[in-house]
């Protein structure tokens, strides 16, 4: 398979799982082929910039999305390599204005605990960004199903999207 064809296929897998949690997406080039589209649209306010590639020079990705951009978009570039995951690059900036200011609702676990088990974002030592682990009373443990991890501070999820309610 050539670049070319990579990179369409990467953007049809990535515009599949899009619609598969209720956006409306679909590749951007396939249909007016001009320069400055968004690789996939749909995804309300965001440049998808996507790479399916195996070295990728994130930086160079990201200045093409910032270049690409219309007004109100926010950049980002959605990309992957063979036998992994998808991931997405974007400007903090851009991601605090999704995520929101969570400053004050972050807990330290040496202050406090959760008062039931369920799933909660995290900041795990060691990490910049926060994930997804579930915490298990009575043991009081932090984990993924399968790895017990030490967390610095929790917080409940936030609440989904819109377009996500059933």
């Amino acid at each position: 398979m050539n670049s070319r064809q990579k990179g369409a296929a990467g953007e049809r897998e990535l515009s599949r799982i899009l619609r598969e949690c209720g956006y409306n997406t679909r590749r951007g080039q396939q249909y007016s082929g001009a320069n400055g589209d968004a690789d996939v649209v749909g995804l309300p306010g965001i440049h998808i910039e996507c790479k399916r590639v195996e070295r990728l020079n994130i930086s160079d990705a990201m200045t093409q999305s910032i270049g690409d951009a219309r007004p109100g978009e926010m950049p980002a570039v959605f990309h992957r390599k063979n036998c992994e995951p998808w991931k997405t690059t974007m400007l903090t900036s851009d991601w605090l204005k999704l995520y929101g200011n969570q400053k004050e609702k972050w807990v330290m676990c040496s202050e406090k605990l959760p008062e039931k088990s369920g799933e909660y974002n995290v900041m795990i030592e060691g990490a910049i960004l926060p994930t997804t682990l579930y915490f298990e009373e009575p043991d009081n443990e932090w984990n993924d199903g399968e790895n017990v991890y030490s967390v610095v501070a929790w917080m409940p999820l936030p609440a989904p999207p819109e377009e996500c309610h059933e």
